[in-house]
């Protein structure tokens, strides 16, 4: 969202604990003409850039920032995508230089389930999908076909010979109730 001159963007909480203002780009947009803007004035023309609100267990934080130029807000769907609904996830992979990868494929699960039903070790409400992910695409968006937000990725599981096998995301439902939260405490 953008109020007040000031830009709020969604991530994942563990992306911004230690305040890594670099890593915060790559969660609030997926329009090419902010990629460039991104590129064009770097991470220092981000000002007072805040952790405002995160709640650890859902893995979750709102920053603010000022930006010099105006970049695209994107909607947050009303509803929680279902099984098979076809993603893109954007992030910024560590093993890589180029910002904003885009990475396709499609929700595997039939609904939100633990991060224990994952074989994790908290109760973070998460759905799993197919879109590539590696480390460093923490915090970035998952958006549907219409380019709707439907999540925040937060983990990505691979198997015994460091394989990808699947992304876990925040779903959109979890992501309002957290902005609700927010705003009522403001």
């Amino acid at each position: 969202a953008h109020e007040n001159e000031m830009y709020y963007a969604l991530t994942a909480y563990h992306v911004v604990d230690d305040a890594a203002g670099s890593q915060i780009l790559t969660t609030f947009t997926a329009s090419s003409s902010d990629a460039e803007n991104v590129k064009k004035y770097g991470p220092d023309y981000i000002k007072n850039a805040t952790v405002e609100y995160y709640n650890e267990k859902l893995d979750l934080a709102i920053i603010s920032f000022q930006f010099p130029e105006k970049l695209n807000v994107a909607e947050i769907a009303a509803d929680n995508p279902e099984k098979g609904d076809r993603i893109v996830a954007i992030g910024n992979p560590f093993s890589t230089i180029e910002p904003f990868i885009r990475s396709y494929g499609e929700i595997l699960s039939s609904k939100v389930i633990s991060a224990k039903e994952m074989g994790g070790t908290s109760e973070k409400p998460l759905l799993k999908h197919n879109a590539y992910m590696e480390d460093g695409n923490s915090g970035g968006a998952v958006f549907s076909e219409e380019m709707k937000l439907v999540g925040i990725n937060i983990a990505s599981v691979n198997d015994i010979l460091g394989r990808f096998r699947y992304g876990a995301m925040v779903p959109c439902s979890r992501i309002t109730e957290f902005i609700r939260e927010w705003r009522e405490r403001k």
